[in-house]
């Protein structure tokens, strides 16, 4: 029959774009952990030369010792150079493994697992790269583009062979910088946020002698990186106590202890305002293979069971998974976080929290005498203005909340700022001293509602925060959705504030780091615990569960584009005209 007869066959193209790889790669990638990626690869050859020259191994069989490498980044005002001294890269893993998508790493104890971590820091932040590797044995040097590792398959990639100078180093460039990612290189805020990441992440490294410099050369700021992470105390009454889980290929330890710096009322060298500036690194700290991946959590997905309270001050916990094979480590990609649904954090997690009450119960026992007079000031959590004697008395904290219902409008916001990052007071939940949201009186109705905001505090009314979050979040939003004559999807809060991140983000309100934040958190499809809809779910929920580090949390991650929408509000009031230019 006619119907049935062939008359052509055509061709079906099942390819992808030849963006799509660059896209796919970088798109959940901040501008800070593209640079970790980089400095992960030469952390990664430093240990691969101790291991091979047999050096000092510790009882998790790490190296002890890692002063002789270093690697610097440096910034310009279009590029980025990333140089070690560390082993380099030979020839078969440079021509087969360095830029080839998704081949795991053959590092044993590594810490760049993915086999994507160089090509996804190049394509991240530019588009044009060199390198120039020397091994000791040659030298590579070679010019490419992202076109040659986006995807495609016409721009191959080839590297000239020189004889070796004798020292070993790898130097990678990036110029020709994506325009946000220059917007986050050369804001001051997040060179202070970069310098103080680096600290944490890699304070095991640092400890052991592995130098981080951060050198803007524009800014003229060069800064070799400080290790921040708590070490325990060893000539105490409480010692480390230190317990090893072994697994099939990953063995974890778990270190506990009184912070190095802390002091118990009726030490010798107790001193009350050191105390409260180590506030912010009590909890929880995991780490695999010497790569800090959660610090001082006290969240219940983490293994905290309670609330905080006092008598756990001085507190850490260290968490460490070690392990030859990376692949086994509970890990995302981007080694931000761990993956808190594996069968093997999920073992680790139930022996946390028993671990925990026991410090607090020897504590309690042998450092009773004078534990009494300390412990309000840090119940309350420490801010950097003088304490006075009525402030830790024992009635000191139920007379700070009274006072606090008193205000009758925002306070005062300060003049200038300190360099560093003022420590989080966990009780409160807008901190003023590291707030930067302003809302203008004559918008009389959100200017009330901010100030009722600041008047809670998320120890005792979590629920209320929580509440007027979400009441201020949509408020803020829609206003701003006003401003630049959007229009409001009623199906969707969480919509609506991933669009105006973009919106802010292309008009340099917020950072990148900032959008894909606020974008994490308006996902409608996976609803992690740190969302908007699940901010809503709370608000409606029958059964209502949450603590203040939670809280705290949502505002601490929401208060930069909050502050970005009242700074665009303000602007487009002041000057109307700024819309149009706005809306192109």
């Amino acid at each position: 029959m006619p119907g049935n007869s062939i008359i052509e066959r055509i061709s079906i193209d099942t390819g992808v774009s030849s963006t799509f790889l660059e896209e796919a790669l970088t798109k959940d990638v901040t501008t800070l952990e593209a640079i970790f990626d980089l400095v992960d690869n030469s952390i990664d050859a430093a240990r691969d030369w101790l291991i091979d020259s047999e050096s000092t191994r510790g009882k998790d069989n790490l190296p002890t010792d890692y002063s002789a490498f270093f690697v610097c980044i440096r910034i310009d005002d279009n590029s980025i150079r990333v140089l070690d001294n560390c082993s380099g890269i030979d020839r078969e893993t440079l021509a087969n493994r360095a830029l080839y998508t998704n081949k795991p790493s053959t590092h044993e104890y590594g810490i760049g697992l993915y086999g994507i971590g160089l090509k996804r820091s190049l394509l991240k932040m530019g588009t044009d790269f060199s390198f120039s590797v020397d091994n000791g044995k040659e030298e590579f040097k070679s010019r490419f583009n992202n076109k040659g590792i986006g995807g495609g398959v016409k721009d191959k990639v080839f590297a000239n062979v020189f004889p070796t100078k004798g020292k070993k180093k790898s130097l990678f460039n990036v110029s020709n910088l994506k325009r946000e990612i220059q917007n986050d290189l050369h804001n001051p805020r997040w060179f202070e946020n970069a310098v103080r990441e680096f600290s944490l992440r890699y304070a095991l490294y640092i400890h052991k002698g592995f130098k981080i410099i951060l050198h803007h050369a524009k800014n003229g700021i060069r800064k070799q990186i400080e290790g921040i992470a708590p070490n325990l105390r060893t000539e105490c009454k409480f010692p480390p106590t230190r317990e090893v889980i072994k697994f099939d290929g990953i063995e974890v330890i778990i270190e506990t202890g009184i912070h190095f710096d802390y002091r118990f009322p009726g030490e010798s060298d107790h001193d009350l305002s050191k105390n409260r500036k180590l506030t912010d690194f009590f909890g929880i700290y995991f780490a695999c293979n010497d790569r800090v991946i959660v610090s001082a959590s006290t969240e219940r997905t983490h293994g905290w069971r309670t609330k905080w309270h006092s008598e756990y001050n001085g507190y850490v916990c260290w968490v460490k998974f070690v392990s030859k094979n990376a692949a086994l480590l509970p890990w995302n990609t981007a080694k931000t976080a761990l993956r808190t649904d594996s069968p093997l954090f999920l073992a680790v997690r139930d022996r946390i929290q028993p671990i925990a009450d026991n410090y607090r119960s020897a504590i309690k026992q042998r450092y009773s005498s004078n534990n009494k007079k300390d412990s309000p000031i840090f119940h309350k959590k420490s801010t950097d203005k003088p304490v006075s004697a009525q402030s830790i008395s024992d009635t000191g904290i139920k007379e700070t909340t009274k006072r606090n219902k008193n205000i009758s409008r925002i306070p005062t916001p300060p003049k200038s700022r300190p360099n560093l990052d003022l420590p989080r007071n966990r009780d409160i939940f807008v901190d003023w001293e590291r707030n930067t949201v302003v809302v203008p009186t004559y918008r009389n109705k959100e200017y009330h509602i901010f100030c009722e905001i600041c008047q809670l505090n998320s120890y005792e009314n979590p629920i209320s925060c929580v509440v007027m979050l979400r009441v201020f979040l949509e408020t803020t939003a829609k206003e701003t959705m006003k401003c630049l004559g959007s229009n409001w999807n009623n199906n969707s809060l969480a919509k609506n504030t991933a669009y105006l991140a973009l919106r802010l983000n292309k008009n340099n309100y917020i950072t990148d780091s900032v959008r894909l934040l606020i974008e994490r958190y308006g996902r409608t499809v996976d609803e992690p615990i740190l969302s908007i809809n699940n901010i809503q779910s709370l608000v409606h929920s029958v059964d209502f569960n949450i603590d203040k580090t939670l809280v705290n949390r949502y505002w601490d991650d929401l208060e930069p584009f909050l502050s970005a929408c009242w700074k665009i509000i303000v602007d487009i009031d002041n000057s109307p005209e700024l819309k149009n230019t706005l809306l192109k």
